[in-house]
C-alpha cells in the first residue's frame, strides 16, 4: 500500500457505536432515490428499489468503504495496482483532497445518495469502493 502525506482524520470516531452510525448514514444513502442523477427505469435504480440486495449485503459493503473513507483521508491509497507507483503519481492519478474525514466521508454519501450506479459499482467491483474513496468527486 503507497501512502501519502499524513491529512486531518481526527474526527474518524473510535467508538464502534458512532461508527455504527456512519455505516447507517452510507446505508441509508445508498438506499435513498428520491434525488439520483439517473433516469427512474435505470437497471441501477431498479435493483435499488427492488432490493436486490439485502441489509447484510449492505453491511458487508459498506463497513469496507467506512475503512477506506479513513484511509483515504489519512493519505493511505488502498486501490490494487496502485502499490507501484510513487506519490506524486499517485495524485496525479486524481487523489481528491477534503480538510477533514467528515468533509470526505460526505462527498462519498453525496455521491451513494446522488447515483445508483455508484451504488451497484461498490457490489460489482471490491476495488471500487477504494477509488471511491479516494476520488469521491
Amino acid at each position: 500500500m503507497n501512502d501519502t502525506a499524513e491529512y486531518d482524520h481526527h474526527d474518524f470516531p473510535s467508538d464502534e457505536n458512532k461508527q455504527k452510525e456512519l455505516v447507517r448514514v452510507l446505508f441509508e444513502a445508498s438506499r435513498d432515490c428520491s434525488d439520483i442523477t439517473e433516469t427512474r427505469g435505470s437497471v441501477a435504480v431498479k435493483h435499488i428499489q427492488q432490493k436486490r440486495y439485502t441489509d447484510l449485503e449492505f453491511e458487508l459493503v459498506l463497513w469496507p468503504l467506512l475503512m477506506s473513507i479513513h484511509d483515504a483521508q489519512a493519505g493511505k491509497c488502498n486501490i490494487p495496482n496502485y502499490n507501484s507507483l510513487g506519490d506524486a503519481q499517485i495524485k496525479a492519478y486524481g487523489y481528491n483532497t477534503y480538510g477533514t474525514f467528515k468533509e470526505r466521508f460526505d462527498a462519498v454519501r453525496d455521491a451513494l445518495k446522488s447515483s445508483k450506479e455508484i451504488v451497484e459499482s461498490i457490489f460489482k467491483d471490491n476495488s471500487f469502493l477504494h477509488r471511491l474513496a479516494w476520488r469521491p468527486k
